[in-house]
């Protein structure tokens, strides 16, 4: 599969099989100490490493593992060699043999179709092999009354939680489709170039100095963009992003300058207008990026950080300007009153700026 060479995609599909691995442990360890009791004591010690310490372990295995997935992969084949050796330390019960068989075999299928569950019907027969070996083959096909009560909390609760996750699975797809269909319909051709951007702020740094116009420069950015991008993945989170420019591009005039720095942080130069007009603008811009959460877009929810710096003569370079404006961004805007008129958004367009 392509996607089990991305390190990322492993990690995640290991964190998907922990927590159904860490709860099928436990309940197949309830039904398989009754069935085997009284048993030998290195088979109680085996059964509480299998059922409480292997899945940590497993967890750990693929996680820090060069390929994650391939180690994934080889963690549930172990999880069939286990549930095989289990079977026959049962000596073949019916009820609980088949129950937990088809668990294993469940997630087999779920992690890598059908082929991949005839590898783990193979690693079954192994694990019969090894531990039939070990404790000698006996047959009880009889299920007692007693191990019927220890196979249903698996019975109950198992299948739930394999459900839940799979539908939590299927949600993420969605909202991943939803934000492909979004980044895919953005150009950002549309944008100022970064280069472009800071060489027509340095124009009009010059010129505002001259006294020949005003300006504010405008930092807005997600906030905590990396945090989003580790929880919901690069797509999802590029997805906000474009989200954003669309609105701060719709919600610009044709005069001011944008570009966008790097994913989810934008830098916008606000041709004549001084920092309350500015304010009054990227005001709109935050209500409108939260309110394109509802509806179920399918995008997680995320709010905007806003830096506004306009210009004065006691900055010494359209750099301590830049950053100005993005010192501000990262703190808590105070509540600053709002103009009794807000200038309409059809500015007539200033005319081309001069070369200093």
């Amino acid at each position: 599969m392509a996607f089990d060479r991305t390190r990322g995609a492993g990690i995640g599909f290991a964190n998907r099989v922990y927590k159904p691995r860490a709860l099928g442990c436990a309940l197949s360890f309830i039904f398989v100490t009754t069935t085997t009791y009284p048993g030998p004591s290195p088979l109680w010690v085996l059964m509480l490493l299998n059922a409480f310490i292997w899945p940590c372990l497993a967890y750990q295995l693929a996680v820090r593992a060069r390929v994650p997935y391939r180690t994934e992969l080889r963690n549930l084949l172990l999880d069939c060699v286990f549930a095989g050796g289990w079977v026959a330390a049962m000596q073949f019960s019916v009820l609980p043999s088949l129950l937990l068989l088809s668990m294993v075999a469940m997630n087999s299928v779920s992690a890598k179709g059908i082929r991949f569950m005839l590898y783990g019907l193979v690693a079954n027969l192994l694990g019969m092999a090894l531990a039939g070996a070990a404790l000698g083959f006996e047959v009880a096909l009889e299920t007692p009354p007693a191990v019927v009560w220890a196979c249903l909390p698996m019975l109950v609760i198992y299948p739930f939680v394999v459900g839940w996750t799979s539908y939590s699975l299927t949600q993420r797809l969605v909202r991943q489709q939803k934000a492909l269909s979004i980044v895919s319909g953005f150009d950002e051709r549309m944008l100022t170039s970064h280069n472009r951007w800071m060489y027509q702020l340095a124009r009009v740094f010059l010129r505002c100095r001259c006294g020949s116009g005003q300006a504010t420069v405008a930092h807005i950015r997600i906030d905590e963009f990396p945090l989003l991008r580790e929880r919901h993945g690069a797509l999802v989170a590029d997805a906000l992003s474009v989200r954003l420019g669309h609105l701060i591009k719709a919600g610009i005039r044709s005069t001011d300058l944008l570009c966008m720095k790097r994913r989810g942080e934008f830098l916008v130069l606000l041709l004549q207008a001084r920092r309350l007009g500015a304010q009054s603008l990227t005001d709109r811009i935050e209500d409108g990026f939260a309110h394109c959460f509802a509806g179920g877009t399918g995008l997680p929810e995320a709010r905007i950080r806003v830096g506004l710096a306009e210009f004065s003569n006691s900055l010494a370079s359209e750099n301590e300007w830049l950053r100005l404006a993005e010192q501000r961004s990262g703190q808590p805007r105070p509540q600053a009153l709002r103009p009794l008129e807000e200038a309409p958004r059809a500015t007539p367009a200033a005319g081309p700026l001069p070369v200093p």
